[in-house]
């Protein structure tokens, strides 16, 4: 999906999952700014999560596998969801590091 400028980019985790610790790692490594959402820290968060986790499609090949589905990133609220934080390509790490307009 294509969009002008990103205004929001947020990390859906926990500190739990064994992938975590790579993914925000790799965020930080390649200048990734993002506002951090622990899924195991409070109801809101998990909530928040929950919502694109059962009615998102980029979820759909999961549902329904046991796999939570974390680390993952929301960009404009959904308007993009990744789930493969470790595999994004050179494409995706550039739109991610311009064209925005917070500071995570």
């Amino acid at each position: 999906m294509e969009f002008e400028r990103i205004e929001k980019i947020e990390l859906f985790f926990s500190p739990h999952c064994p992938d975590t610790e790579a993914a925000v790692k790799f965020l930080k490594e390649k200048g990734i700014p993002y506002d951090e959402y622990n899924i195991t820290a409070n109801m809101p968060n998990l909530k928040k999560y929950l919502e694109y986790r059962d009615l998102h499609p980029a979820f759909d090949p999961i549902r329904g596998t046991q796999t939570v589905g974390i680390p993952m990133l929301s960009i404009n609220e959904g308007q993009v969801v990744l789930l493969d934080i470790l595999g994004m390509d050179g494409e995706w790490i550039e739109k991610l590091t311009e064209n925005r307009s917070f500071h995570g």
